[in-house]
C-alpha cells in the first residue's frame, strides 16, 4: 500500500513571531509485510533533498498502539519550505517545541491513521472473502461426496434435487416440480436463528444427507413426515438439540 500527499498550511493568521515561517512538504508512506532493510522502518525527513538523520521508528512519537503495523511502514517527508530552524545543533534531531515540528507530526500522525484504517478495512474484506471461499470449498466437497454416492448406487438415474422450503405449502409446490423437499419450519435443526454462513452450512449438509439416504432408498415409500423425522434425528447427532 502506497499513500502520497502534500501539506502546506496557511499560517498567515498566526503571529509571525510564533509561526516560524512558512511550511510546505510532500511525502509518502509505504506499507509492506516486511521492511527491508529493517533500518528503513520509520520516517525520514529530507529538508530540500538533504537528510542528516536516520529513519525515526517512532514516527515523531506516534502514541497510538499500532506496533505491528508501524514496523511495516517506511516513509519519507520532503520539506519544501520551513523546518530547518527546528533542527537541533547536531543537525540530526529536531526541537519538538518548534511549531513546524508540531505541525509535521500532526500531519504525519493523521496520515498514519488513514493508512492503518484503510489497511484494517482491506484486511477485514480479505478475511471475509477467504472465509466465504473456504465455506464454498466445503460446500462443494460435501455436495460432490453425495453426488458420488448417488452415482455409485444409481449410475443411470439423474441425481435428485433437494430443496429446503420455509413452510409446507411451498414444500408441496416444490414436490410437484420433482424436488425432494424439506420443510424448514418442521426441522428444528434447520430453523435455528444463526448467522447466514452457519445456516448455509447446515442446509448444505442436510441436502447432502437427503441425497445419500435417497441413494440407499431409505426414503422410499415413507410418508413425508416420517422422512423429516428421520432427517431431523440424524441432524441432531451432528448439531445437537436446538438451544431453548
Amino acid at each position: 500500500m502506497l499513500f502520497v500527499g502534500r501539506y502546506a498550511p496557511n499560517l498567515q493568521k498566526i503571529d509571525p513571531g510564533e509561526r516560524g515561517g512558512e511550511l510546505a512538504l510532500e511525502g509518502y508512506l509505504f506499507w509492506n509485510g516486511r521492511v527491508v532493510p529493517k533500518e528503513n522502518n520509520g520516517v525520514l525527513i529530507r529538508i530540500r533533498g538533504a537528510s542528516g538523520a536516520l529513519f525515526d521508528p517512532t514516527f515523531f512519537k506516534y502514541q497510538v498502539s499500532e506496533q505491528t503495523r508501524l514496523r511495516q511502514i517506511t516513509a519519507e517527508l520532503f520539506i519544501r519550505r520551513g523546518l530547518d530552524a527546528a533542527l537541533n545543533i547536531d543537525r540530526e534531531s529536531f526541537n519538538f517545541s518548534h511549531p513546524h515540528v508540531q505541525l509535521v507530526a500532526l500531519w504525519l500522525h493523521r496520515a498514519i491513521r488513514q493508512l492503518t484504517n484503510k489497511h484494517k478495512d482491506l484486511s477485514q474484506r480479505l478475511r471475509t472473502e477467504r472465509r466465504r471461499e473456504d465455506a464454498a470449498a466445503v460446500h462443494d466437497q460435501i455436495t460432490q461426496h453425495s453426488a458420488e454416492v448417488w452415482s455409485q448406487r444409481h449410475s443411470v438415474e439423474p441425481m435428485p434435487e433437494v430443496a429446503i422450503e420455509l413452510d409446507r405449502e411451498r414444500a408441496q409446490a416444490a414436490r410437484e416440480e420433482g424436488y425432494i423437499t424439506l420443510v424448514r419450519a418442521d426441522l428444528p435443526s434447520l430453523a435455528v436463528t444463526a448467522p447466514e454462513p452457519q445456516r448455509r452450512d447446515r442446509d448444505t449438509k442436510a441436502q447432502a444427507l437427503v441425497r445419500v439416504l435417497a441413494a440407499y432408498d431409505v426414503l422410499s415409500d415413507r410418508p413425508y413426515d416420517e422422512q423429516q423425522e428421520l432427517v431431523e434425528a440424524i441432524l441432531r447427532v451432528f448439531f445437537g438439540p436446538p438451544a431453548q
